[in-house]
């Protein structure tokens, strides 16, 4: 599971091996911990116990037990019933989704996944454990594999582990980047390194997600402040 400190973790379950990699990958490079499960029966074991899981992802079509059962027990467990769900289903089993919201589940994507449309819906799943929704301006000072460019672009979601940001310029998978930005309230510029573990065109922007691999203590600790006191103004503002 990706560290990211005191922030919730997404609960993969799918028995494709490449779909779950997929959505992990997807969702840990916008700064989302991850664990995983090959069918519904150990999704619920390991759901039941971990304490951090904030959002269930799961397929509908899997062995030993489906997404619908797995949604029913979901709901039977005090501790889990309030957990958002979010199916995933192929186009020839879409008509199943009909029974998994009867069963509970709060949305669906069809398979294979749009990583935009992933995102959105882990975010808005997610509002009531809110995250950082400040947007920050960020600069990609170097692209090791290519040399040295200059890019300008916005940090849409961050947290300690990574960030998701939209570029005026493309980046590839596997790249490591050298990343600067400022924090609201700071002078100073955060400085790290990080890996691309996504990216994707769409018009103009370029949709990158970045896993923060060379980072010291005080950096990380100085992003972990800024998420805490973003999400504690957040839910004092809903109360």
């Amino acid at each position: 599971m990706t560290d990211i400190g005191r922030d919730k973790s997404v609960l993969v379950v799918d028995d494709s091996r490449l779909i779950r990699n997929q959505v992990e990958n997807i969702l840990q490079g916008f700064g989302y911990g991850t664990i995983s499960a090959a069918n519904g029966e150990e999704g619920l074991k390991c759901l039941l116990g971990n304490e951090d899981v904030g959002l269930i992802i799961l397929d509908v079509v899997m062995p030993v037990m489906d997404g619908r059962t797995m949604i029913g027990e979901i709901r039977s467990h005090e501790k889990t019933r309030e957990l958002p769900v979010l199916v995933l289903t192929a186009t020839e089993h879409i008509e199943m989704v009909a029974q998994c919201l009867e069963a509970g589940c709060n949305d669906y994507l069809v398979k294979p996944v749009n990583p935009r449309l992933l995102y959105q819906r882990v975010q808005s799943l997610l509002e009531n454990h809110p995250r950082s929704h400040l947007r920050v301006l960020c600069n990609v000072v170097a692209e090791v594999s290519t040399g040295p460019e200059q890019f300008a672009g916005e940090i849409q979601e961050l947290c300690e582990a990574g960030a998701g940001l939209f570029l005026d310029a493309p980046l590839l998978e596997g790249d490591i980047v050298k990343v600067s930005f400022v924090l609201p309230r700071e002078t100073d510029p955060v400085v790290l390194g990080a890996e691309v573990v996504y990216s994707k065109g769409d018009g103009p922007e370029h949709q990158h997600g970045l896993n923060f691999i060379i980072i010291d203590d005080r950096t990380r600790e100085r992003i972990r402040a800024y998420v805490e006191a973003v999400r504690e103004n957040a839910v004092g503002e809903k109360e």
